[in-house]
């Protein structure tokens, strides 16, 4: 029998990971870091790309 429970957690994991990576990458980018981060939560891999081709704010 397979141990979802443990699977989950992994996944959970790396989740939480690409969504603080996400909210760090924000605040680098001149960025709203609390936007980025409740948007990472639900979307986290369409934010990564989001951040990587918006780029820097221009002033």
């Amino acid at each position: 029998m397979t141990d979802y429970s443990a699977l989950g957690a992994s996944l959970g994991g790396v989740w939480f990971s690409i969504v603080f990576v996400n909210t760090a990458l924000a605040a680098a980018l001149d960025r709203s870091r609390l936007g980025y981060f409740l948007f990472s939560l639900f979307f986290a891999p369409i934010a990564s790309l989001v951040l990587a081709i918006a780029g820097r704010k221009t002033a």
